[in-house]
């Protein structure tokens, strides 16, 4: 299922990214019973450590739409600035 998700990143500033993950309804409902948070949060972790993300999370939000057949995850990323 992780290399079937669609993902979007928008640069906000520095450091922070707003990034969208687009999954089919039947891939989701595959792994996971219901569409709440816990889910979505696990999923993102899951995607995270897949595509070796070190963003740190938060303002998750989780949506459905039946008509589209897709869960779509949106949720901001903070990332640690790098002293060189």
């Amino acid at each position: 299922m992780l290399n079937t998700i669609t993902e979007t990143r928008e640069k906000q500033e520095t450091n922070l990214d707003k990034l969208t993950l687009e999954v089919a309804r039947r891939d989701f409902f595959d792994v996971y019973d219901t569409v709440n948070e816990d889910a979505a949060y696990d999923l993102l972790r899951r995607y995270m450590i897949y595509k070796h993300d070190e963003g740190i999370p938060s303002d998750l939000e989780i949506n459905f739409d039946d008509d589209k057949k897709v869960v779509t995850i949106k949720v901001m990323l903070q990332y640690s600035k790098i002293e060189v």
